[in-house]
């Protein structure tokens, strides 16, 4: 039986929160999702039940919509997906709304309490005005800083320490609340702006964060925790950020850092951790020190890609719920390292990014309602894309200058190269997930995909044949029957294949094929090299071994495809309209 857990996000558009629910599933949890209407995260399939906050929620009205979800699901754990769900969330158990009941504070306080661990550190451990001091008490590395509201004070610590400073506000999220000072005149327009009075219009200076800028590359490091004891986790070097580099990261190198994971496990029991988060540092250039920045108490958008390194946080945080050790790997290997491409912030980032086609790219694409969404809206891990990305997802580049000429250029070379459409081509399985031809079918997508240099989506539709989806060619199959319909292979004038690739397998007319009259007529060969001393005498197909299956396109017809390929052989392919006519004819002997 699964373990349930609640994810509360207010952030509709965070990629975060939308692939976490797959991580989590396969580790053993029922997921429930609490979050606004027309949230990003209900296109996951992996979400088992779904409650909505109201909209425009005052405190009050948040908190009973937790309650109603809470009693609904009865969750073991809820984890917060942005700031402001932790923020609600710790305000539960330090400063509860006047209005609530107290039987109901106390379950949810008690439930808060076993999600996020010790409260006391609550505020510390967020509010970036508090944590350098509270970070540097556990040994952990800091830049020197200051905390002030004196515009004087922010002023006398930059000509002391020398420019560049930054000043960061209280809380902030994606580079928001965050300048980089060059001079004197920065810093005064910079404290001015973030230390504007909150608009409950207390007389309370705003304190600021005033810090030596180290130059330098950022660092994440994505976290497990459970009761003060670090469980697994693993560093990224941050390659290339969304908003220059002060958002979110788009291209990581993931790596081993043992200081890093040092200071990591001294804020994990100094705070009194549990659950999943993250952290970031920066790697000053010219000595190599790390040095914190921030912490993040929620999901982040790489916390989901542990499954994918074998440093499974959602497994290793479901062993430690239940007493039992991790199915996954603590951390990574010395030496082991690789490239994370970030779906699809990369591809808004930039759209021509080699990454894009040199690295694997984290496209959700087993689960088929998500990926569309992210490949049509164009959602970002800090709200809705800045216009709406074209079908394909890629957006289109500014007419006009030398940046559209370069494009231009480049694209007359992809195509000279004979490059093929990067479309992505939809297998559809007209059966449920799981099954034998589901799983073939994923396999031989995956193969397609780095074959063609072109996604490949596979869709489950229950009822849906393989091989008439859509309306004629228009549909699913009869794009992927279009890519695949390549001539005789022993033509190589007609070779279609992308790139004059000849190890692919081609598909050859034969409409002679013995076949029921009822039978699909437009039967194809499928073969790689023509047998030694084969002379096609004899009728249509005579010699050949016959392949049977449920139509061109199919998943059997893929992997027969895969098979001639591999094994040099030659193939005969007769497709029929649904695989039971198949079980009926070789039954009877009608097709020999």
């Amino acid at each position: 039986m699964k373990t349930p857990v609640l994810l509360v996000a207010n952030a509709p558009h965070w990629l975060g929160t939308a692939r976490i629910p797959r991580g989590l599933a396969n580790a053993g949890f029922e997921v429930a999702l609490l979050a606004p209407r027309n949230a990003l995260a209900e296109k996951s399939r992996f979400v088992a039940k779904i409650g909505y906050l109201p909209d425009g929620a005052n405190q009050l009205q948040w908190v009973q919509a937790i309650a109603a979800m809470v009693e609904a699901t009865s969750p073991r754990l809820v984890l917060p997906c942005d700031d402001l769900a932790f923020t609600l969330l710790s305000r539960l158990v330090l400063r509860p709304p006047a209005g609530l009941q107290p039987a109901v504070q106390a379950r949810l306080a008690a439930l808060v309490r076993d999600s996020l661990g010790d409260p006391a550190f609550y505020r510390v451990s967020v509010d970036k005005t508090r944590l350098p001091a509270a970070a540097a008490a556990l040994a952990v590395r800091v830049p020197p800083f200051t905390v002030t509201g004196s515009l004087d004070a922010a002023a006398a610590f930059a000509a002391e320490h020398g420019y560049p400073v930054v000043l960061k506000h209280s809380h902030g999220y994606a580079g928001q609340g965050v300048a980089i000072c060059q001079g004197p005149e920065d810093v005064a327009r910079a404290f001015a702006f973030l230390a504007q009075p909150p608009a409950s219009g207390s007389a309370t200076p705003v304190a600021i964060l005033v810090q030596v800028h180290v130059a330098g590359r950022v660092q994440y490091h994505s976290i497990a925790a459970w009761q003060g004891t670090l469980l697994a986790g693993w560093a990224a070097d941050q390659l290339h950020a969304s908003h220059g580099h002060r958002g979110p990261g788009t291209v990581t190198r993931y790596r081993r850092s043992p200081e890093v994971r040092g200071f990591v496990e001294r804020l994990v029991r100094g705070f009194g951790i549990t659950g999943l988060l993250g952290s970031e540092f920066i790697i000053d250039e010219a000595t190599g020190d790390a040095h914190l920045l921030e912490i993040n108490r929620r999901i982040t958008p790489g916390t989901h890609r542990g499954a994918l390194i074998g440093v499974d946080l959602c497994a290793a945080l479901y062993g430690a719920m239940h007493g039992r050790p991790s199915t996954s790997r603590a951390d990574l290997d010395p030496g082991e390292e690789g490239i994370a491409v970030m779906f699809p912030q990369e591809w808004l980032r930039d759209p021509a990014s080699h990454y894009l086609r040199d690295f694997p790219v984290d496209v959700p694409w087993d689960e088929p309602e998500l990926s569309r969404r992210c490949w049509r809206c164009g959602t970002t891990d800090d709200g809705p894309c800045r216009g709406t990305l074209p079908a394909l997802g890629r957006a289109r580049p500014p007419r006009g200058g030398a940046e559209h000429a370069r494009r231009r250029r480049r694209a007359r070379a992809r195509r000279g190269r004979g490059a093929v459409s990067r479309a992505p081509l939809r297998i559809v399985v007209p059966i449920a997930a799981g099954t034998m031809p589901d799983v073939v079918a994923r396999i031989v997508g995956t193969r397609l995909a780095e074959a063609l240099g072109q996604p490949v989506l596979v869709e489950n539709r229950a009822g849906a044949p393989a091989h008439r989806h859509g309306a004629g060619r228009q549909g699913c199959a009869g794009r992927l029957h279009a890519v695949l319909r390549w001539r005789d292979a022993d033509d190589p004038a007609q070779h279609r294949g992308p790139a004059g690739d000849r190890s692919f397998p081609r598909l050859r007319g034969d409409h002679q094929a013995r076949v029921p009259a009822d039978a699909d007529r437009r039967a194809s060969g499928v073969s790689r090299r023509k047998p030694a001393g084969s002379d096609r005498a004899g009728p249509p197909g005579a010699g050949q071994v016959r392949l049977l299956d449920g139509g061109i396109g199919s998943t059997g017809h893929l992997a027969a495809a895969m098979l001639s390929m591999r094994a040099g052989i030659e193939l005969l392919h007769v497709p029929y309209p649904s695989a039971n006519l198949v079980m009926k004819d070789v039954i009877s002997a009608r097709c020999r």
